[in-house]
């Protein structure tokens, strides 16, 4: 009888402190239900750390929120209540400032460097955009929401998005005042490619997985819409001089041209333009950063 008191009373003891854990510590009872999809790598998105944040410049906008989870080597995400709820109040933060636009940041692993989705170069870009359609769901148009893929160091991410609204910078006097912009939009009529595509100095396009894909959907897009053209822009890193750049970033923009027409786009539905070297989108400090200057922008309108 003693030995079964006993066994009653750690029993008692043990479901004690695990609600005590689970709901009190961990706030995992009641309404705080995880909407969690079936990714692999995954098991426990709900453990990440409430630290995620909304700022703007040194001000924190929104803080204290859960970070979002993403699969191991993709973009699939899955969602808790607090990330819906984060979601929830960037959106409305944005439609009660109509001036104010978001950039979102997406991470990758060195792990990760290689993998690519769709037409995004790399899986920053792509976890940043499963964000931005998320927003979009919620009334945020995609023009205003810039996305960006950054590779962190180790092997954990730590935050696999970054979220900062742009400082509206004040004009001087005499100056007209200019909205924010999105960092870069990377929408469907509006992309930017780099990674791999050009050698220092080259014109010669070598199209990675992420632009072949992207120029099959671009050939479908102009064969449906008749009206539409394309404007092509060439850029360089700044190695070289200034003149020799300008012309390079021009050669590119025509290589680009030549492949979209091989694939079935009319010539005369394609402008080639060069901004050389003068709007770089990284420091021409180190190998990656001219890389990633070595680039064409594809606008469709």
């Amino acid at each position: 009888m003693r030995v079964l008191l006993v066994l009653l009373l750690t029993l008692g003891w043990f479901l004690y402190s695990r609600y005590y854990y689970v709901c009190e510590i961990r706030h995992q009872c009641g309404d705080q239900t995880t909407v969690v999809a079936n990714v692999e790598g995954n098991d426990n998105p709900a453990a990440n750390a409430a630290n995620l944040s909304l700022v703007s410049g040194a001000k924190n906008i929104l803080s204290g929120f859960e970070q979002f989870s993403f699969g191991d080597k993709n973009a699939e995400l899955s969602l808790s209540a607090n990330n819906e709820d984060f979601l929830n109040k960037v959106a409305n933060y944005l439609k009660s400032n109509k001036d104010a636009t978001l950039d979102l940041v997406g991470k990758y692993l060195p792990s990760e460097k290689d993998i690519q989705v769709g037409r995004f170069e790399n899986l920053g870009l792509a976890r940043a955009d499963a964000i931005r359609q998320l927003l979009k769901k919620r009334g945020i148009a995609e023009e205003r929401v810039g996305i960006s893929g950054k590779m962190t160091s180790g092997d954990a991410l730590g935050e696999p998005v970054s979220f900062r609204i742009p400082e509206v910078k004040v004009a001087k006097e005499g100056e007209k005042e200019e909205k924010p912009k999105a960092k870069a939009s990377q929408t469907f009529t509006n992309m930017t490619f780099s990674d791999a595509n050009f050698a220092s100095g080259s014109a010669v396009f070598n199209p990675g997985t992420a632009f072949q894909n992207y120029a099959k959907e671009v050939v479908v897009y102009m064969n449906e819409n008749a009206d539409k053209k394309i404007d092509l822009i060439g850029h360089t890193d700044n190695q070289g001089n200034a003149t020799a750049n300008n012309a390079l970033g021009l050669r590119r923009a025509k290589a680009v041209r030549d492949y979209l027409t091989n694939l079935g786009v009319k010539r005369n539905r394609i402008t080639p333009k060069t901004k050389g070297e003068t709007e770089p989108v990284a420091t021409n400090d180190t190998e990656d950063g001219r890389r990633q200057n070595r680039r064409v922008n594809v606008q469709i309108k």
